[in-house]
């Protein structure tokens, strides 16, 4: 709740700029956006933006009754390069809808609606989080949930990406609750619910193990009690197991093979100067910015939940500045970061 006395005040009325007009453009943005992508589901078009055809393939692997993963090093040749839980929801709903495995377009457009709605749902989340700060203006939290929308990357069109980034979010916000709320039964139950997102953020893209061990590390380092370590590690180590027996049939060697060895595309320097970072500056510029005025400002403002905004957000920079040196490696790594810089 916020404090008596203490009015909101948005961000808008500072830039002199009509919070309304402000808004509605942004509304309009949104608006615009989703209408594309809701035309995009029905469009004949397999593999948009060639980022599509794997991860189809694999769901129509699940549809037709073959394991998901394979040993890549023999016939057909094929692997997976994601963790299991997007395949598995988007194969599960299409066998359950007598989808035919050897049509591809209906699993394409199963795959983009499911991106859509987790995309959404993930915009309703950050609006929800921003709602838990004190003394931020409604209008000016609903604009930046749009923004989060409005600036996807091609990767969440019809990719465990999508999913992957909203488990992050959920995780995210419980350790955001945790941050704001002492109390034993609050504290048990968001720190329980952050890893259990966690895990199912792993299992949806292996990235996930980012989060897990930040947030670790987090709570080890800022000598939070015992009691909240142990909470955060049994629910991520318990649900991770629990996911490990439902969605891994395969033997763990071959899933090695596929989910890790299976992005292991090779440093390319060259590729990372010129395709990767160079693209990146101009286009991360403003989130640049914020995450350098909250380094020269870290002392002035000792709130745990800025630090913890503000370090994990350093943190995922270090991870996407690195994961760009990857031959291949595309700008949605930039995701966790943007979405953490805002927050903070």
């Amino acid at each position: 709740m916020p404090e008596q006395g203490i009015q909101k005040r948005s961000p808008f009325q500072s830039l002199k700029i009509s919070e309304k007009s402000l808004f509605l453009i942004i509304l309009f943005c949104f608006l615009s956006v989703l209408f594309i992508r809701v035309r995009l589901i029905n469009i004949y078009t397999p593999n948009v933006g060639g980022i599509e055809q794997n991860v189809i393939f694999s769901c129509q692997r699940i549809g037709a009754g073959f394991p998901l993963y394979t040993n890549p090093e023999k016939p057909p040749y094929s692997f997976t390069q994601y963790s299991p839980l997007y395949f598995y929801i988007v194969g599960f709903t299409g066998k359950m809808a007598h989808l035919d495995p050897e049509e591809p377009m209906p699993w394409y457009r199963i795959s983009r609606a499911y991106s859509l709605f987790f995309n959404l749902l993930l915009c309703f989340f950050v609006f929800i989080t921003l709602q838990s700060f004190r003394k931020i203006h409604k209008l000016f939290a609903l604009a930046l949930a749009l923004l989060i929308f409005i600036f996807f990357e091609q990767q969440d069109y019809s990719r465990p990406d999508s999913l992957y980034h909203l488990f992050f979010c959920l995780s995210v916000c419980f350790m955001v609750r945790f941050l704001q709320n002492d109390e034993i039964q609050h504290v048990v139950r968001n720190l329980f619910l952050a890893g259990l997102f966690t895990s199912m953020a792993l299992y949806a893209k292996q990235s996930g193990i980012f989060l897990a061990g930040f947030l670790f590390v987090y709570l080890l380092v800022n000598k939070h009690s015992t009691r909240n370590l142990f909470v955060y590690l049994m629910s991520f180590l318990v649900s991770s197991g629990t996911l490990a027996i439902l969605l891994l049939n395969e033997p763990y060697t071959i899933i090695a093979k596929n989910v890790f060895l299976g992005i292991m595309n090779g440093f390319d320097f060259k590729w990372a100067i010129k395709l990767y970072l160079l693209p990146s500056l101009p286009r991360f510029t403003f989130f640049f910015l914020l995450v350098s005025f909250m380094v020269l400002n870290w002392r002035k403002n000792q709130h745990q939940l800025f630090i913890f905004l503000s370090s994990s957000a350093l943190f995922f920079l270090a991870v996407a500045l690195v994961s760009g040196a990857r031959w291949g490696s595309g700008t949605n790594y930039f995701f966790e970061f943007c979405l953490l810089t805002l927050l903070a």
